[in-house]
């Protein structure tokens, strides 16, 4: 279910917020499931690490902008 969950929700990432491939499917792989996703707060998109504590996703304020944008129109 899990790998389902990321795949769908990678695809919403891609084609409904604009994301390249890659950059929808390592931000999708951070989410345990949709609540998850659906209840994420600005500060936790923003400073997704590696366990190391390393930043490897760098999303610009305009991308952060557009998934929440997306969150809220309810259409996820």
């Amino acid at each position: 279910m899990s790998e389902q969950f990321h795949e769908m929700l990678a695809y919403a990432l891609r084609y409904e917020v604009g994301f390249t491939l890659n950059k929808a499917r390592s931000l999708a792989s951070h989410f345990a499931d949709i609540t998850d996703f659906l209840e994420a707060k600005e500060e936790n998109i923003k400073n997704i690490r590696s366990i190391s504590g390393k930043n490897i996703l760098k999303l610009t304020d305009e991308e952060i902008n557009k998934i929440f944008v997306y969150i809220k129109s309810g259409y996820l």
